[in-house]
């Protein structure tokens, strides 16, 4: 039905009168009391009628039509006590009709083409099952969710931003809201009941939602702003979904956008007002890869042993002869590339548009090689393409550039045909046919830098090309190219299928062009690295790394003295192209302990000598990346190089049962990394604290000078490292009591310091004395501070400055009269019960750190001595400097 509009000042109207009432009334029969006679149904048309008293005159009316009049106040229509039909569209309300008390049994109701704002007055008819506001100046639909019964709402033509104020209207089967500017199914979720849904004309991205409206049969989401096939797909399990409507927007200009609809939701009947045919159910399945997989199957099946191999008269499987250039087949010549580069300048769009042919033979005759014809082809798109936007599935944009725009009218006559990917990928295929060189375009799933580890796409988002270069394919990706290029990054002209494969995944299986085809579930579950980890020469040497990744926690820790978990990722690479890492939250934002409180991330090399890569021997580097996490949670490890684009994202998850204290590193600067520096020890995830021993050991090649600095109030003090062989340095030092701990370095040719990292220092909770702790004269005399700290260093074995359970049980057996000293109990034959040994450790560290910090074991000491007087010790060195404990 048309939308009726408000009559706007024009022709003079008729005037109302009691006469054109009457002239209206229509439908004689039994009023609603069964006892007399009446007129049930008037109509009254475009008349100066300006309120209602005229009609509501005929109290037995039940239908009342008065569109297109003047209608201002409707009010003495509350008369019409037995009135089921109300319709005054077309008038110039601006307010819903203040029906008192309102018609008990009205169940339609039409304010289309008024000048209503807001929808309120409505609550009283609680029996309304279709309502009609198209056409007003409505922008929010609140006032809605008091009708329990509404069944039918037509609100197109409106202001409306949100479909808010719908949630209550669970019984609503049909609404039509087209021609507004809503953005978002997501607040029709609760309408379970909906069948038809009529969004058109608005400004919707995406048919997220629709996956939960279960009863939905048909939907028109015609001339929205839909580009992307992904985001169509969410009607994709709905069994009941027979008819969808999404012409007009960007996606239907994707190649077989159709049967690539079709693919999703085969349950389709109708799509863009047409029938949906079994051959295009077919055409869409065998588009994605069924025919080759079922050809597969009965091969398998029929052929066990592969004896048609080569092709014995049978029909050949399309991945036959698909050989994939390698890195031994695709050594890429510089000097070929210059000659090529520099003719893709000479180029012109008359070259080509005056023939394919006879351009063709040009180039054939100008470049000498299969390697230089596909080069100088990529390189003339790299040169006149336009910017590139920020999706591949762009389209209605041109590819080329003005002066070049003959060229992609001539291969693309249409400029809708196709995303930009698509078209790039087109136009790049036809050069190299015309240059008698066999090339593809390629549809297949992308993971780009905004697709998140652990995203899934159910449909595919990009196109890319396969050029046949001496009998062997290469991969080309254009578009990615371009967005590089305009970072400013030197893309490389060849990957490896297998470099390919973690971030393309084609929809035809045998594009994949590598030994073992993979599934579109195990592409998803690779690593998100982008082709330049593979180029620059990455690979993983931790296995077993996935897109998402579990953290598990160290179950041998007793509760008391977790850590939260800390994950370590190895990567090498041959030559010193280093990188750094990021922590992020799930709002992509970096993870920090704050400012001089250490850092969550940390890395270093590790040089393992020279290796073969690409006919060289090449120094291999192995980069360590450390990562620990504050709390449970989900977390992405962005990884990218030092001084270029990203290379690596991972998501790992931290599960909610994770506990105990956060791990935090030193903060490192990029001289440690990039000069392939290397703390040995102390452990790096093990915090300093003041006027605790450690032994220092650094790894610095190139390095003439080491030290250790802190800072004590306006004074530097610096503690040269000492020089060892094989570019190592080492030091025995008592850390200052100073917030932070800097390792600083000079190196060859320089004269400058500089900082390799600077550690967090955490003071000790309580000052100890500086006075003897008590004990019995004997031959060592008065047991000093001093020596009980040779004690307490003696049971550290790892030398980080505390003691860990393990460390003290170590002690235990070692010292025997230190069982007597602590007042542990124990077996004759000197065994120690493990429940003693946890309560002791327990007891000694107070803190509940997990660990026996210097202060924890003296104070405890100190209780012993007070409570035991009668307790004689003696306590001294060796000559080979261990401790030797006497206790009487």
């Amino acid at each position: 039905m048309g939308r009726p509009q408000p009559l706007q000042d024009g022709p003079e109207k008729e005037q109302a009168s009691e006469e054109k009432v009457s002239a209206g009334l229509g439908r004689l029969g039994k009023a609603a009391d069964g006892l007399r006679h009446a007129y049930l149904d008037v109509r009254v048309e475009g008349t100066s009628m300006v309120t209602a008293d005229l009609v509501a005159k005929h109290t037995a009316l039940q239908s009342v039509e008065l569109p297109g009049n003047d209608l201002r106040d409707v009010s003495a229509l509350s008369r019409l006590k037995h009135m089921t039909r109300l319709d005054v569209s077309g008038n110039k309300l601006e307010r819903c009709p203040e029906l008192d008390p309102p018609p008990s049994n009205l169940r339609t109701l039409s304010l289309a083409g008024n000048a209503i704002a807001a929808l309120s007055g409505l609550s009283g008819l609680r029996r309304l099952t279709e309502l009609r506001v198209d056409a007003n100046q409505l922008e929010r639909l609140e006032g809605i969710g008091s009708l329990p019964s509404l069944r039918v709402l037509s609100a197109a033509e409106n202001r409306l931003a949100s479909c808010q104020g719908l949630e209550q209207c669970t019984a609503l089967r049909r609404l039509f809201i087209n021609s507004n500017a809503i953005d978002s199914l997501a607040p029709l979720t609760p309408l379970q009941r909906l069948e038809v849904l009529h969004i058109a004309s608005n400004r919707l991205s995406s048919l997220r939602g629709l996956e939960e409206m279960h009863a939905i049969i048909e939907l028109d989401a015609r001339n929205n702003l839909i580009m992307d096939l992904e985001e169509v797909r969410f009607g994709r399990g709905l069994q009941n979904f027979r008819s969808l409507n999404v012409s007009g927007n960007d996606v239907c200009s994707y190649r077989q956008s159709r049967l690539h609809i079709v693919y999703l939701m085969p349950q389709l009947f109708v799509l863009n007002d047409e029938e949906v045919l079994p051959a295009e159910k077919v055409q869409s399945l065998n588009l994605h890869g069924a025919d080759a997989e079922v050809l597969k199957q009965i091969r398998r099946k029929h052929f066990p042993d592969g004896e048609l191999d080569d092709g014995g008269g049978a029909i050949v499987p399309v991945s036959a002869g698909l050989l994939a250039a390698t890195a031994s087949h695709a050594k890429d010549d510089g000097e070929t590339f210059s000659e090529a580069d520099a003719f893709a300048k000479e180029i012109t769009a008359e070259m080509i548009t005056k023939g394919v042919d006879s351009f063709g033979n040009h180039i054939i005759k100008r470049l000498s090689s299969q390697l230089a014809i596909a080069r100088a082809c990529w390189t003339w798109l790299l040169q006149n393409a336009v910017k590139p936007p920020d999706s591949p599935c762009r389209v209605g944009s041109h590819v080329l550039c003005e002066d070049m725009r003959p060229v992609e009218d001539m291969f693309l006559p249409e400029v809708g045909n196709g995303t930009y990917a698509e078209r790039i990928a087109r136009i790049y295929m036809s050069l190299c046919r015309a240059c008698q060189l066999e090339a593809n375009d390629i549809l297949g799933y992308w993971k780009h830098g905004g697709l998140l580890p652990g995203t899934w796409l159910a449909s595919h988002n990009h196109c890319w090309n396969a050029v046949k270069v001496n009998g062997r394919w290469r991969l080309l990706d254009l578009f990615w190219a371009l967005k590089e290029m305009e970072c400013g990054n030197d893309v490389p002209f060849y990957a490896s299928p297998e470099a390919f494969i973690h971030s393309h995944f084609p929809i035809e299986e045998w594009w994949q062009l590598i030994d073992e085809y993979i599934t579109v579930e195990q592409f998803w579950d690779l690593p998100n690295c982008s082709l330049f980890f593979f180029t620059k020469g990455f690979s993983f040497e931790t296995q077993g790394i996935s897109a998402v990744n579990v953290v598990e926690q160290d179950q041998s820790q007793q509760p008391e003295f977790q850590k939260m978990p800390i994950i370590r990722l190895a990567l090498e690479r041959p030559k010193p192209e280093l990188v750094i890492h990021e922590l992020l939250d799930e709002s992509l934002s970096v993870v920090s302990p704050g400012e001089g409180l250490g850092s969550f991330t940390f890395t270093q090399v590790e040089s393992k000598g020279p290796e073969p890569f690409g006919g060289g021997q090449e120094e291999a580097v192995v980069q360590h990346l450390w990562a620990s996490f504050p709390k449970p949670g989900n977390y992405f490890l962005r990884t990218r190089l030092i001084r270029g684009p990203e290379v690596l994202m991972l998501k790992y998850v931290v599960p909610a049962a994770a506990c105990g204290t956060p791990v935090r590193f030193p903060s490192s600067f990029e001289e440690l990394v990039s000069r392939g520096c290397q703390v040995i020890s102390p452990d790096v995830s093990h915090a300093l604290r003041s006027d605790m021993t450690y032994n220092w050991e650094v790894f610095a090649p190139g390095a003439t000078w080491l030290a250790l600095v802190c800072q004590e109030g306006s004074k530097e003090t610096q503690m040269a490292m000492e020089p060892m062989s094989d570019a190592r340095f080492c030091l025995e030092y008592t850390v200052r009591r100073s917030p932070v701990l800097k390792v600083c370095a000079r190196f060859d040719g320089t004269d400058h310091e500089v900082v390799l990292l600077t550690y967090p220092v955490l003071p000790e909770v309580l000052d100890v004395a500086e006075k003897p702790i008590k004990a019995s004269s004997g031959e060592a005399g008065t047991v000093t501070k001093s020596r009980w700290k040779e004690l307490f260093r003696s049971l550290d074995l790892d030398k980080d400055g505390n003691i860990s359970p393990a460390e003290l049980a170590a002690g235990l057996r070692e010292m025997p009269q230190l069982k007597g000293l602590l007042g542990i109990l124990h077996e004759a034959d000197g065994s120690l019960h493990r429940k003693q040994l946890s309560e002791i450790f327990m007891d000694l560290d107070s803190r509940r750190l997990g660990r026996i910090s210097w202060k924890d074991f003296a104070t405890k000491l100190q209780k012993v001595m007070d409570s035991r007087p009668h307790v004689h010790v003696n306590l001294h060195l060796n000559d080979d400097g261990r401790v030797q404990l006497q206790v009487e």
